[in-house]
């Protein structure tokens, strides 16, 4: 994931406006949860990658937290 500071910044921030828009729809569309969680993952992983730099990290860890917020965004959109 080799984004430039720029190009990560404008994604992040598409995320949290297309959040903000699902939000209006929450009450009539049913697939609220998945999006939320899905936009809420590639966040997530656009920060670890890019400004923790996991992206320089062992493979492993990149493994586990990959999994991580896959499991956790599943579980969550499961619960409902």
């Amino acid at each position: 994931m080799f984004l430039t500071l720029r190009t990560n910044w404008i994604i992040l921030m598409l995320a949290v406006v297309l959040m903000s828009a699902t939000v209006l729809y929450a009450r009539t569309w049913s697939g609220f949860a998945a999006v939320i969680m899905v936009l809420s993952v590639l966040k997530f992983l656009l920060v670890a990658f890019y400004f923790m730099e996991m992206s320089k990290a062992h493979p492993a860890w990149r493994a586990i937290l990959t999994v991580f917020a896959v499991i956790v965004a599943a579980a969550v959109v499961l619960m409902k």
